[in-house]
C-alpha cells in the first residue's frame, strides 16, 4: 500500500480514542451488533463492527484489481492486511460510516471466527474464504430502481422483483408512467386498463405480505410523469388516509420531464400541458397552474407528492442519452437507471474542526479514502437479481455524502440561514467533488474504468460536468479535474447527500446537511435494577459555547421547546448561530439545497421545513422558487401535518382481543402523559341525586377491570372539570383510590358525596361484569427508547393502531414511532420520515 493519509491519520488517531456515547451504544446494541440465531451477542463494541466490516471490504482488493496480479502471495497478504487496518481505523474513528446495510450484513455467510481473528494471524486463504463464502444475505446496498413495463407479464415480473429485493432488506423506486392510463383499451382482453395508480396498490400489497409483523416495513418510491393522463389521480392518491386503501409504503413524486425553466414559463404565462400516452388515443390539456396548485394542496396536507426533476437529473447524467434516469430511491438522494442500486457512506465533517478552523487537507484525504472504500463495496456486494449485479458493476455508481454539517457551522459560528453558511456549503462540497472525482480518476488508472466508460459523456463530450457549479472559489480547479476524467473514470457518479439518521447517531453528530431539529432532549436508559434513568442530552457544541449556569437555568425549557429562540437568558449571538430546522425560513432551506446540489453529481435528500401556519399558497411559492434554482428534487414538510391525517375508517378492535398491557407515556420533559383511550370500553353508570339536581356518573374500565375514565354529567362546568381531570389522572397511572381520597378531602358536601358514588360505581363493576381473571400484566414505559417486537405488537393491538406511511397512527390522527412508540414524535427530515425521540429513520 503506497498511499499515505498523513494529515487524516492525525484526526483518526484522536477520534478513534473517543468512545461512542451511551445513546450511540444503545442504537448499536438494538440494531447493529451481530447475534447468533439464538440471540446471543457476537459483538459488544463498536470496534467489533469496524473489524468485521473493514475485513470484508478489504477482500475486494483481491478482485478486479490488475495491480495485484503481478504480486506474490506474501505481497498480496500484506496489501490486504494494510487496507483492512486502514479501513478499520477509519471506521473506528467514526469520521466515515457506510450505510446501514453494510454495517448490518458485511460478513453474512462467513465463518464467525474469521471475522474477528487477530489480524496478525490472518492468511491469504482466510481472506479468500471470506470473499468466497458470502451468501445471499450479503447485500450491502439499501436502495434500488426497478422498471415497470406496460403488460401483465411485465407488471408481475416487477412485483416479483419487488418481493425479492424487499425480502433482502432493500427499498425500491419505480416510474409507473409506462403503464397506460385508466380506461385505455387493452387488445388482449378487449377490456379497459385500470391505470398505474391501481397497479401501485398491487406493489404496495406485495411488500406488505413480504414484510409482516411490527418491525420496519418496506420503503418505496412511486413516480408518475407530469404529462401522464392519470397525473391528477396520482397527485391525490394518498388522500383519505384510512390506514387501509392508502399507498402505505410509498412516497410519491411527480416526475418533471421538461426543463424546469419551461415549466416555470408555462406557469407564469398560464399555459397548458398536454396529457398523453403512446397507448392511448385521447389527449387532454390542463392548466399548469391547476396542476401545481393541486400538488401544493396535497403536499400541504401530507407532504406528498414531492417533485422529482428528472430532466435535471438526466441533464447532468454521464450516461444520458445512452441510459435514462427514470426514478429515484425512496428518499430521493439518488436518481437511478433501471436495476441500479445505491451504495452510500457519509463523512462527519464536524470532526475536521480543530483550533478554530476547518482542516481542508484532512477532509480531502478522508474523501479519497472513502471513495476507495465505497468502490470496494461494489465488488463484495451480493444482490438478489443478476440484472442488478450487472447494472451496478457496469456503472460502479457510488454515493459519498456528509453528516455533521449543522454542528460544523455551530463550531465555526456561522448561521445556517446566512449567505456565509451557503457559501461555506458550496466551497466544502466543491472541494469534496475535487477530491472525490480526482480519486475516481486515479482508481481508473489503478484498477480500470467502469465498463460503460467509453459510452459515457466523460469520454464522448468535451468539458462535461455532472453538476451546475457557479458558486465556489474552487470552480476552476474542479473543472480541471473533470476534464481529466476523459482519460479514465472508475465510477459513473461519486457524490450524494443521503439521510443519515442512524449512522449520524452512531457518530454522535448532526444528520446529513440538515439543521438540527432539536438542541436538547431527554432519553431513558435501562438501569441494572430494571428501572429507567433519564438522560439529558444537549447539543455538544452548544454545551461547549453556552455558559453552564445559563444552560442549567434554561434546561427544562430548552427540552420543551428544542430551540433557543424564545429564551431571553441566551445571548443573541448564540441564538443567531444555534438555529434549528423550524427557526429557518423555507426559502433559506431551499437556498441551502441549491448550494449543495451545484456540486453533487447524484441527488440530495433534504426537507424544506415549513411552519404549521404555512398556507397552500406558501407551498406553491416554494415550488415556483425551486423552479428557478439548481435542485433535482423537492420535499416539503409542514410542521405537525403528519399528526392531522385522521384515520377516517380505522378498524375497531374488540376488547377481548387486546393483550393485557399497562404502559406509561412520558414526554420529552419526562412528565407523565395520559394513555390513548380505546374506542370500546365496559362501563357502569349511576344516578346521583342532590338538592341542586341530578348527576349521572359513568365509570369506564379497561380489559383488566381497572377504572380508566370518569364521565360526570349534570350541565355544570364543575362536574365536567372533575370528570376530565380524574380521567386524565387514571390514564396516566394514578390509582382510583388516590383520586377518590383527594375528592373526599374537598371541603363541602357535594364533592365528598360524589366520591362515594364513584366508589360505588367501581364496586358495581364486578357485580355487573363479573370478575376479571387475574392475568399477567406487562408494564413498560413509552420514554423514547426502542421497544421489542413483542412490546410493539402488544401496544399496537391494545390501542387499535394502524400502519400508515411507515409509522403507526390512531383513530384521532396521532402518530406513533414504529421503534420507540413515542406519540407525535414523527417528523420529516433529509427527505425522510424519522423520529425525533429515538432517532429511528424510515430510510436507515
Amino acid at each position: 500500500m503506497s498511499i499515505v493519509y498523513s494529515t487524516l491519520n492525525k484526526f483518526i488517531d484522536y477520534w478513534k480514542d473517543v468512545e461512542p456515547s451511551k445513546n450511540a451504544y444503545k442504537i448499536l446494541s438494538e440494531r447493529y451488533f451481530l447475534k447468533t440465531p439464538s440471540g446471543e451477542y457476537l459483538e459488544t463494541k463498536w470496534a467489533d463492527i469496524c473489524r468485521r466490516v473493514a475485513r470484508v471490504i478489504a477482500t475486494a482488493e483481491l478482485v478486479n484489481n490488475p495491480a495485484m496480479e503481478s504480486k506474490s502471495d506474501s505481497e498480496k497478504l500484506d496489501e490486504v492486511k494494510s487496507w483492512e487496518e486502514t479501513f478499520y481505523n477509519f471506521l473506528l474513528s467514526r469520521i466515515f460510516i457506510p450505510n446501514s446495510p453494510t454495517l448490518f450484513n458485511a460478513g453474512m455467510g462467513v465463518r464467525h471466527e474469521l471475522l474477528w481473528k487477530p489480524i496478525e494471524q490472518m492468511t491469504l486463504e482466510d481472506y479468500w474464504e471470506i470473499y468466497n463464502s458470502r451468501n445471499h444475505l450479503h447485500m450491502l446496498s439499501a436502495c434500488f430502481v426497478v422498471p415497470v413495463e406496460d403488460s401483465i407479464e411485465g407488471i408481475f415480473d416487477a412485483v416479483k422483483e419487488y418481493a425479492l429485493i424487499t425480502k433482502a432488506g432493500g427499498g425500491i423506486g419505480s416510474n409507473f408512467s409506462r403503464l397506460r392510463p385508466k380506461g385505455s383499451f387493452v387488445a388482449g382482453t378487449h377490456g379497459q386498463a385500470s391505470g398505474p395508480v391501481s397497479f401501485m396498490h398491487v406493489f404496495n400489497s406485495a411488500v406488505g405480505v413480504v414484510e409482516q409483523g411490527y418491525r420496519r416495513r418496506g420503503a418505496l418510491m412511486g413516480i408518475l410523469n407530469i404529462d401522464h393522463p392519470d397525473i391528477e389521480e396520482f397527485i391525490t392518491a394518498k388522500e383519505g388516509n384510512d390506514g387501509e386503501k392508502v399507498l402505505k409504503f410509498f412516497n410519491i413524486s411527480v416526475g418533471i420531464t421538461m426543463p424546469r425553466e419551461e415549466l416555470l414559463r408555462l406557469y407564469m404565462e398560464d399555459g397548458e400541458i398536454e396529457l398523453k400516452h403512446p397507448k392511448c388515443n385521447t389527449t387532454k390539456k390542463v392548466k399548469v397552474r391547476e396542476l401545481l396548485k393541486k400538488m401544493a394542496k396535497n403536499a400541504w396536507k401530507t407532504g406528498d407528492p414531492g417533485l422529482a426533476f428528472l430532466s435535471e437529473m438526466n441533464k447532468y447524467y454521464a450516461m444520458y442519452p445512452e441510459m435514462v434516469i427514470e426514478s429515484t430511491n425512496p428518499c430521493g438522494e439518488i436518481g437511478l437507471a433501471p436495476y441500479e442500486a445505491c451504495n452510500l457512506g457519509s463523512i462527519d465533517v464536524a470532526k475536521f474542526y480543530l483550533d478554530g478552523q476547518f482542516n481542508w487537507e484532512a477532509f480531502g484525504e478522508a474523501t479519497r479514502l472513502a471513495v476507495r472504500f465505497l468502490d470496494n463495496v461494489i465488488d463484495v456486494n451480493v444482490f438478489p437479481l443478476e440484472k442488478i449485479t450487472r447494472a451496478v458493476k457496469d456503472s460502479r455508481r457510488i454515493g459519498l455524502g456528509i453528516m455533521g454539517f449543522a454542528d460544523l457551522l455551530y463550531l465555526l459560528d456561522i448561521p445556517y440561514d446566512s449567505p456565509e453558511g451557503r457559501q461555506f456549503a458550496a466551497d466544502m462540497t466543491a472541494y469534496m467533488a475535487i477530491q472525490g472525482h480526482s480519486e475516481s480518476n486515479r482508481l481508473a488508472q489503478e484498477k480500470g474504468n467502469f465498463p460503460l466508460f467509453e459510452k459515457s459523456r466523460y469520454y464522448r463530450e468535451e468539458g462535461f460536468a455532472p453538476f451546475a457549479m457557479g458558486m465556489s472559489k474552487f470552480d476552476d480547479e474542479l473543472r480541471q479535474v473533470l476534464s481529466e476524467s476523459k482519460y479514465g473514470k472508475r465510477n459513473v457518479a461519486v457524490l450524494t447527500i443521503a439521510p443519515t439518521g442512524s449512522i449520524s447517531n452512531i457518530a454522535d453528530t448532526s444528520s446529513g446537511l440538515e439543521p438540527n431539529f432539536l438542541l436538547a432532549y431527554v432519553r431513558y436508559m435501562n438501569k441494572h435494577d430494571g428501572g429507567k434513568e433519564a438522560l439529558f442530552y444537549v447539543n455538544r457544541v452548544l454545551e461547549q459555547k453556552l455558559d453552564k449556569e445559563i444552560l442549567e437555568k434554561i434546561k427544562e425549557r430548552l427540552v420543551e421547546k428544542g430551540s433557543l429562540k424564545d429564551l431571553p437568558e441566551v445571548p443573541e449571538h448564540i441564538k443567531r448561530v444555534f438555529v434549528t430546522a423550524m427557526d429557518i425560513s423555507p426559502m433559506d432551506h431551499l437556498l441551502m439545497q441549491d448550494a449543495f446540489q451545484r456540486y453533487v453529481d447524484n441527488n440530495i435528500s433534504k426537507t424544506i421545513n415549513m411552519p404549521n401556519s404555512a398556507t397552500e399558497e406558501d407551498v406553491l411559492n416554494i415550488y415556483l422558487e425551486a423552479l428557478k434554482l439548481n435542485i433535482r428534487g423537492l420535499t416539503i414538510y409542514r410542521d405537525g401535518s403528519l399528526q392531522t391525517q385522521v384515520l377516517t375508517s380505522a378498524k375497531n378492535l374488540k376488547t377481548k382481543d387486546a393483550p393485557k398491557v399497562q404502559f406509561f407515556v412520558l414526554d420529552e420533559k419526562h412528565k407523565l402523559r395520559p394513555k390513548p383511550r380505546k374506542d370500546t370500553l365496559r362501563s357502569v353508570t349511576r344516578k346521583f341525586k342532590t338538592d341542586s339536581g341530578t348527576t349521572y356518573i359513568t365509570v369506564s374500565f379497561d380489559d383488566n377491570g381497572e377504572a380508566v375514565e370518569i364521565f360526570l354529567s349534570n350541565g355544570t362546568e364543575l362536574a365536567e372539570a372533575i370528570g376530565r381531570l380524574s380521567s386524565i389522572a387514571l390514564r396516566a397511572g394514578v390509582s382510583a383510590e388516590e383520586i377518590l381520597e383527594q375528592l373526599r378531602k374537598v371541603k363541602g358536601t357535594y364533592t365528598p358525596a360524589l366520591a362515594k358514588e364513584i366508589k360505588s360505581a367501581i364496586d358495581d363493576f364486578v357485580e355487573l361484569w363479573g370478575e376479571t381473571p387475574a392475568e399477567t400484566i406487562d408494564t413498560f414505559v413509552i420514554d423514547g427508547t426502542a421497544k421489542t417486537a413483542e412490546e410493539i405488537e402488544k401496544f399496537v393491538t391494545a390501542n387499535g393502531l394502524q400502519w400508515a406511511e411507515g409509522y403507526y397512527i390512531d383513530a384521532d390522527g396521532n402518530t406513533y414511532c414504529p421503534s420507540c412508540l413515542s406519540k407525535n414524535s414523527i417528523i420529516k427530515q433529509e427527505g425522510c420520515t424519522s423520529c425525533r425521540k429515538c432517532g429511528w429513520s424510515k430510510c436507515s
